[in-house]
Formats: structure tokens, C-alpha cells, sequence
């Protein structure tokens, strides 16, 4: 009796080969947090979670850690878990920011973990995928086991989660970049193993990036076939001899009960608990409620996430691109948020905003055209003013028919010169008022207003002895003017006649003829006009749409800004294996 060791702890009888001096149970307690029921997390069936921090471990501080790796610049630790610590560095050639990942010195201890570290380090060179942590280098530093890896600039999903239940938008905007990340490492023959919310990194704009394949196991890459004809790297596992390395409340219970056995379909189930944690904001009971009878959600989700947390592997999803597929089906076919089951015909949010805009462009473009065609249609903007005169030559009778045209037409040139056009303006001060119209006030020459003049008229023969003079108004133009300017052509055609002692000209009708509305120009005219201003309200829409935020960057913007949380972890860590 006194030879026996007691605990220094709790003053219980130790084994012979007790470590550390502490009994089993102290130990426990050291090295692992308790559950709310007061016993240690991960006691239960030999498993150690990958949050534990080993026994005694510290992470040193940076300035401490800075004499091992010269080449970096060691800025601030980011966190500690179970698997090591991490910390943000920057790469002095390269100018680069990056996360750096070690091992605590004491489990690295032996060849065996050497080959283990070398073959969890292989397995992450092999993923190269935009929605997975990229692996820079690995090594030994002075006997630290380290990683140098992407640096994410923003939070894990667990800070997501614990600022508040995320929005079904949101969740159904993670889950399937999550899918497309495991579904690459599955091809590649890795499974992860550790699938849960410290995992999944989200950077400012909203991108995933899953983290943490320090647990991966590699399928038929290496190794002898086993008895089933599959091939197992090395050991089978990439973790410590003995033990089940994963989160309890995220494992698949195949992984708990036969951890050298677990396939892809292990990720498939803690998939199904994370996207449960994301709608819900609670992990799944005992029994598994649905979602949508805890929360509103779209009832077709309770299938995708009830098939995903099914107890045996092949009940599950047997491939997580399926998980993919059905989560995008549903958040493209209707709302996300209802918790009946929607009628087909209702459009999806997307659709819905794209078509409301497309409505409105078509309503602006028959507008604006109808608009535009009644505004030609009722308010004709030109005019015409007709006056006919009778010029009858002295001695016409027994003249040839040549003749005849030839009077006519020497009388509309007689109408067009300068000598009557020219007594016109000086009569009626034409070279006045246009000036004032249209000259700042200025008066015209009279070059210039015999010009404009002679385009307004338009002097034709119209049978016989008669000539129709039309002389052309628009606004902002009275047609009195028209009338006064086409009888003024008249009466001086009469006083130069009677100057050349030949037969009088006379003025005998004058009409007012509005020109007919330009009703296929006004159509055309709006249907462009109207176009463009559809186009214009549909582009409107696009930009706003593209404009909008991700909900999930707002969300990792507005947790990224915030002050570091109570735990002293920062706001906005990067993640690395077991970190």
C-alpha cells in the first residue's frame, strides 16, 4: 500500500501506466470540455472531437512562433482546435496573405504519425477547386508539423449561425456550393470526414470554402485491396491509431460505429445536419423532426434533408451532386419560404422580378406608342393654303396647244422669281417677322428669306387657264399667314400682268387644307420611341437585380465588421485542417 500512486486530481487510486500522473477520468476532463450533462464531450465510444485541444497544449504567440519560420511574418493567431492552431501570416516574397496551420509539438511524436501528416498533406495538393481551402506547403519547422494555406478573408458558417437563424435564401445559397466542393473531393477518392459549420468558410463575397480535409481518407488510391475488393490507403485511416476523429453531432452513425469503413456517404449525412442546423438553427432530435414543422420552409426540403440523415448509407443520397440537383430544382421552382406545397404554375422569385419588369417594358412601349400615334392623329401640325387664280392670255383663241403649255409654264416661273416673290416679302414684311421667328430677333435678307419662301411653295398647273399656288404652314405659324402670303402672290401676279399690259390674273378661291396626320410615321415614331423606353425600364430591372447583394455576403459583411466574438476568436478567420 505504500507503493500506491494516487491521483494529485482527485486523490483516486492511478494505474500503473497512468500518463501525465492523473487518473483516466482527470484526464478526460482536462483534455476535453464537458457536455451539458456534466460528462466529457466525445467520452462516449472512444471519440475524440476535432474541437478538443490536446492536454496541455498552448498555442504560442506569434512572436514566438515567428523564430521557426523566418519567411513569414507571423500577424495573429486566428484559433485553436483540436487538431492544432492556426494563424494569419503573410509570405514576405510573394507579398501574400496566408493561414498557417500547426500541429502541438507532442502528437507528432513517431515515424507513424510522420506518414500519416505526409499522407493527409498529399491528400489536400490533391484538391484543386475553387470552393475548397488551397494548400500552399507543408513540412517540418524545428519538429512543428505545419500547413501553409489559403488565408479566407471572412467567417465560418458557426458565426453565421450564431448571429441567427439564417434565412431559407440563404441556406439554399451555401448548400449547393458545399455539394459542388465535396462532390470534387469525392472524385478524387477523398472523403472529408468532418463536415460541419467551422468547416465551411464563407469570404465577403458570399463564396464557400470548405475547409478542414485534415481527416480525409483516401479510397483505392494506395494499399492492398481489402476482403469487399476495395482499396484502403495504408492503415485504412488518416488519424490517430485507435480513434474516431470527427464532431459527435455531425457524424454519420456508421462513422461511429465503424470508422474504417465510412465512404463518401459519412459527408452525405453531416451535410444533412448542417443544412437541418441552417433552416432550423438546431441540430436534429431523437426522433428527426421534419424542418418544416419547426420552422416555415418549403415542405419538398423536409424530403432532401430527412433522405440525407437517413441511419443507414444506402437509404441515403448516394452521390452528393443529388443533394445538389434537388436543393436547386426546388429554390428555382418557388419560394423557399412557404411551408405548403406551391402550385406548380407560381414562378420563382427570379422569374417573378424578370417578368414584372418584362410587363412594365411592354406596358411603357404601348404607351409611349399609343401616345405618340394620338398626338399625330389629333393635333396635325402642318397645313396647306390653295389658292387657284385664272390667267388668261390676251388673243388665246387659234393658238396650237403648244403654245398654251408654254404660257402656263412661264406663268409658274413667273410666280417663283425673285420679281413676284420679291414684292411679296417687301409687301408683307416677311424678311421682318422671320427674322423675329426665327434669326434671335435679327432681320433676314432678302436672299435669305426669298429662299425660305420658295420652299413653302409648291405652284402647279391645274388644267386649263388655272394655277393652283399651295403655299405651306406649321406651327408655331398661324395659317392666316399662308392665306395672306398665297393671295399677296395673286395680286402682284395681277399688278406685273397689268404693268405688261396682258389680260389680269384673279384670285378665284382660296381654301385651308390641314395636311392628312401622318399616321404611319406617328406609329413608327412611337413604337421606337416606346422601345426605347421599354428598354430602358427592363434595364433598369437587370442592373437593380445585379445590383442587389447576395443575401449570404450581406450577411458575412455585416459579421465580418463586427468586433471579435466573446471567445476571443476573430471575426473574420482563416481555416485549415482541424482548426
Amino acid at each position: 500500500m505504500a507503493d500506491e500512486k494516487l491521483c494529485p486530481q482527485c486523490g483516486g487510486r492511478l494505474p500503473a501506466d497512468a500518463p501525465q500522473g492523473l487518473c483516466p477520468q482527470c484526464l478526460m476532463k482536462l483534455g476535453l470540455p464537458t457536455g451539458p450533462d456534466g460528462t466529457a464531450a466525445g467520452a462516449a465510444s472512444n471519440v475524440q472531437t476535432s474541437d478538443t485541444p490536446p492536454a496541455g497544449f498552448v498555442a504560442p504567440e506569434p512572436a514566438e512562433l515567428a523564430k521557426h519560420f523566418p519567411q513569414l511574418d507571423i500577424l495573429e493567431i486566428l484559433g485553436q482546435g483540436g487538431m492544432g492552431a492556426v494563424y494569419k501570416a503573410r509570405q514576405r516574397q510573394l507579398d501574400r496573405v496566408v493561414a498557417l496551420k500547426i500541429l502541438p509539438p507532442g502528437i507528432g511524436k513517431g515515424p507513424a504519425f510522420a506518414e500519416r501528416f505526409t499522407r493527409e498533406a498529399k491528400a489536400l495538393a490533391k484538391l484543386n477547386h475553387p470552393g475548397i481551402v488551397t494548400l500552399y506547403e507543408f513540412g517540418q519547422a524545428d519538429g512543428l508539423f505545419f500547413f501553409l494555406m489559403e488565408f479566407v478573408d471572412g467567417v465560418n458558417l458557426r458565426h453565421l449561425l450564431e448571429a441567427g437563424r439564417l434565412s431559407p435564401r440563404e441556406a439554399l445559397a451555401i448548400v449547393p456550393q458545399i455539394c459542388d466542393a465535396l462532390q470534387y473531393a469525392h472524385d478524387q477518392g477523398i472523403v472529408h470526414r468532418d463536415i460541419k459549420p467551422e468547416n465551411i468558410l464563407l469570404d465577403r463575397q458570399g463564396r464557400v470554402k470548405v475547409a478542414d480535409f485534415g481527416l480525409a481518407k483516401l479510397v483505392g488510391t494506395e494499399g492492398e485491396p481489402s476482403a469487399a475488393g476495395v482499396g484502403v490507403a495504408g492503415s485504412a485511416v488518416l488519424t490517430e491509431a485507435g480513434k474516431v476523429m470527427g464532431t459527435p453531432q455531425y457524424m454519420a452513425p456508421e462513422q461511429r460505429q465503424h470508422p474504417t469503413e465510412v465512404d463518401h456517404r459519412a459527408d452525405i449525412y453531416s451535410l444533412g445536419v448542417v443544412f437541418y442546423q441552417m433552416l432550423t438553427g438546431e441540430l436534429p432530435g431523437k426522433p428527426i423532426e421534419p424542418p418544416s414543422r419547426k420552422v416555415q420552409v418549403d415542405v419538398r426540403l423536409d424530403e432532401v434533408v430527412l433522405r440525407a440523415l437517413e441511419k443507414e448509407p444506402e437509404r441515403r443520397y448516394q452521390q452528393v451532386s443529388e443533394v445538389k440537383t434537388m436543393v436547386e430544382s426546388i429554390s428555382s421552382s418557388s419560394s423557399p419560404v412557404t411551408g405548403t406545397l406551391p402550385s406548380p404554375a407560381r414562378p420563382a422569385p427570379t422569374r417573378g422580378r424578370l417578368r414584372a419588369a418584362l410587363i412594365v417594358g411592354v406596358l411603357v412601349w404601348l404607351f409611349v406608342t399609343g401616345t405618340v400615334t394620338l398626338i399625330t392623329w389629333i393635333r396635325p401640325e402642318s397645313w396647306k393654303v390653295v389658292a387657284v387664280i385664272s390667267c388668261t392670255p390676251n388673243s388665246w383663241s387659234g393658238r396650237p396647244v403648244s403654245e398654251h403649255f408654254k404660257f402656263i409654264a412661264s406663268t409658274i416661273e413667273l410666280m417663283r422669281s425673285d420679281v413676284i416673290l420679291g414684292r411679296v416679302i417687301d409687301r408683307l414684311k416677311l424678311d421682318e417677322r422671320w427674322g423675329k421667328r426665327s434669326n434671335g430677333g435679327l432681320k433676314l435678307t432678302k436672299a435669305q428669306t426669298t429662299v425660305l419662301l420658295r420652299r413653302r411653295l409648291d405652284v402647279r398647273s391645274e388644267g386649263g387657264t388655272l394655277i393652283q399656288v399651295g403655299v405651306y404652314g406649321k406651327r408655331p405659324e398661324e395659317p392666316e399667314e399662308a392665306m395672306e402670303i398665297a393671295n399677296t402672290i395673286g395680286e402682284e401676279l395681277r399688278a406685273f400682268r397689268i404693268e405688261q399690259h396682258d389680260s389680269a390674273a384673279d384670285v378665284l378661291e382660296m381654301t385651308l387644307r390641314f395636311t392628312a396626320p401622318e399616321i404611319l410615321l406617328g406609329i413608327a415614331a412611337g413604337f421606337v420611341l416606346g422601345l426605347l423606353a421599354g428598354g430602358l425600364v427592363l434595364l433598369r430591372g437587370f442592373l437593380r437585380r445585379g445590383s442587389q447583394a447576395s443575401p449570404v455576403k450581406t450577411a458575412v459583411e455585416t459579421i465580418a465588421m463586427n468586433a471579435p466574438s466573446e471567445s476571443g476568436e476573430p471575426a473574420a478567420p482563416s481555416a485549415g485542417p482541424g482548426g
